[in-house]
């Protein structure tokens, strides 16, 4: 499992990695002496429909770390996830005006981390069967709202996105196998899938507001409904992130589950922290002032 998982981030890396290597870093902002601006970019969160610039992206200990792949298709993955549960998605905007529209697909496989968990006795999580590969699927269709301050002179950049989403995960056991339902909450909803025993659907709705030059505030609601205990779950998430230089960040934030699982609490917590580097020649969309958005920016520069 070891192996499958160092082999994972290392295609996963190779091309930021050499991107990183023949390019010279520049700042996002435009200036040194700007370093406590958001650069407009950031404030698209990996689950709005909007994505990171062409070349460009940025590594999450605990969220979506992120690679524009060009300017209308991004990839990403969870890194702390990928031990346990290795994933990739892609995500590609099919509309940008002043909505944005894209879709999000998503390959998962559970199977080292039930295996790990087999191994080391945590039958709450999983019988004591052996795990075949069991491959999870999610399909999404996002829809984002940005919301621009056109008298500024940083007009092109939104101050406040809104974004609706709705999406589906199944999983497919590609051999027999019966598997336990998780019964905690923020695994529970979405075990099913994970385990290859069921489905989930979840609804989503999501703010990203830059409440200050060097501070956003993000917050989501999710509902779920699927084969999983309980068959309805409700969620919510608020952060606030921090950017202490140009291109680090830091989050923090708590996590609200309400679902009636069995032997549980209805409502279940859990505080989070991350830590997320920018990369990239960010600063390479600002030129020309009052554009409509960060994604429109990068088409119409790409067409030039």
């Amino acid at each position: 499992m070891k192996s499958v998982f160092c082999v994972f981030v290392l295609v996963f890396f190779s091309p930021i990695f050499v991107y990183a290597q023949n390019n010279k870093a520049e700042y996002p902002f435009g200036s040194r002496g700007r370093n406590d601006e958001i650069q407009g970019a950031f404030l698209w969160h990996s689950e709005s429909a909007g994505i990171v610039v062409q070349r460009c992206g940025n590594v999450s200990l605990v969220g979506a770390s992120r690679y524009g792949l060009n300017a209308s298709v991004e990839l990403s993955s969870h890194l702390a996830m990928d031990y346990w549960i290795p994933n990739i998605a892609l995500k590609k905007v099919w509309h940008n005006d002043d909505f944005v529209v894209s879709s999000r697909h998503e390959l998962s496989s559970a199977t080292p981390g039930l295996q790990w968990a087999r191994d080391h006795h945590h039958f709450k999580l999983v019988t004591n069967e052996s795990v075949p590969f069991l491959l999870s699927t999610t399909n999404e269709i996002l829809v984002s709202r940005p919301f621009i301050d056109k008298v500024s002179c940083n007009g092109k950049h939104p101050w406040l996105i809104l974004t609706a989403a709705a999406s589906i995960s199944v999983g497919v056991p590609f051999e027999s196998y019966e598997g336990r339902q998780m019964q905690f909450h923020f695994l529970a909803n979405r075990g099913e899938a994970w385990s290859g025993r069921g489905w989930y659907g979840c609804l989503k709705a999501r703010a990203d507001w830059q409440m200050k030059q060097n501070m956003v505030l993000r917050g989501s609601l999710r509902y779920f409904a699927g084969s999983f205990p309980g068959h309805h779950a409700v969620e919510m998430d608020a952060s606030v992130e921090y950017f202490p230089l140009p291109r680090l960040s830091l989050s923090g934030g708590v996590m609200t589950s309400m679902a009636g699982y069995q032997n549980l609490n209805f409502v279940g917590f859990m505080p989070f922290v991350d830590l997320t580097w920018y990369f990239g020649r960010y600063d390479a969309i600002q030129s020309g002032l009052f554009e409509r958005d960060v994604v429109k920016s990068i088409s119409r520069k790409k067409r030039r």
